[in-house]
C-alpha cells in the first residue's frame, strides 16, 4: 500500500536527445492515498485510513495545510469512503462508499476488505458537496461479491463519467479472471435539482470475459 505521497519535479532538455532528469524530490503529505487536484479550486481530495482501517476523505490546500475531513451524516462511520474524481467546478466529489447492509450470499462472507477501495466490491458512486452537506447516491451495484466498481474517470466538461465494473467475482484458478471480470460504463452526467446519470452504456471489449480498467 502506498504510504506517502511525493511530487516530482521533472526538467525537460530539448536537444539531440529526450530525456527527463528529476531536480527534486518532495514528500507532500505522509499515510495518504488517491490524491486528486481540482484547479478551480486550488484543492486536494485525498484519502486515509482511520484508527479502525476504513479509509476516509479530506480535503487540503495545496500544500497539504487547512486539512478539513469531509463528512456526510448518512454514511457510516463503519465503511469505507474514497475520494474518486473531482467535479471539475470543484463544488462537488464523486466518492465510492460502502454499501451499508451485509446479505447472506451463498459461497462468500462479506468481510471489509472486500470494499478497500481498489478492490470496490459492496460498493456504490456518490456525488458529494465538498462541505459534505447534502449527497446523492448515483448508482445501485448489486450487493454481492460478483459486483463492484473501481477507477473512475470524468470528462474535462464534467458532462460524462466512466468507470470499471465488476461483472463477476474473481476466479483465482483461471488468469484472465483472477481479478474478475468487468465492463466499462460511460454515462452522461446530468445535473440538474437531482445530479444523476442517463443514457448509461456498456462496453466490453471482444465480448470477452476479462478484467478491463479504465
Amino acid at each position: 500500500m502506498v504510504k506517502k505521497i511525493i511530487l516530482f519535479f521533472l526538467l525537460i532538455k530539448s536537444g539531440n536527445s529526450f530525456s527527463q532528469e528529476v531536480v527534486s524530490i518532495t514528500i507532500w503529505k505522509d499515510s495518504v492515498i488517491g490524491a486528486q487536484w481540482n484547479e478551480s479550486t486550488k484543492s486536494v481530495a485525498y484519502n486515509k485510513k482511520d484508527k479502525k482501517g476504513y479509509y476516509k476523505i479530506f480535503i487540503s490546500d495545496s500544500l497539504g495545510n487547512n486539512e478539513t475531513p469531509l463528512i456526510f451524516p448518512g454514511w457510516r462511520n463503519d465503511r469505507h469512503q474514497w475520494a474518486e474524481e473531482w467535479h471539475p467546478s470543484g463544488k462537488y466529489i464523486f466518492c465510492y462508499i460502502e454499501k451499508d447492509e451485509y446479505v447472506k450470499e451463498k459461497g462468500h462472507k462479506r468481510a471489509p476488505v472486500d470494499a478497500t477501495p481498489g478492490y470496490g466490491a459492496y460498493t456504490d458512486l456518490w456525488l458529494v458537496t465538498r462541505d459534505g452537506k447534502q449527497a446523492w447516491k448515483l448508482t445501485d451495484i448489486p450487493n454481492n461479491y460478483n459486483s463492484a466498481i473501481i477507477h473512475s474517470a470524468i470528462s474535462q466538461d464534467g458532462t460524462m463519467f466512466g468507470w470499471s465494473e465488476r461483472i463477476q467475482a474473481p476466479k483465482l484458478t483461471d488468469m484472465n479472471l483472477a481479478a474478475g471480470a468487468y465492463v466499462f460504463r460511460i454515462a452522461d452526467f446530468v445535473f440538474d435539482s437531482v445530479p444523476r446519470f442517463t443514457n448509461i452504456r456498456t462496453f466490453q471489449p471482444g465480448n470477452v470475459l476479462a478484467c478491463n480498467e479504465l
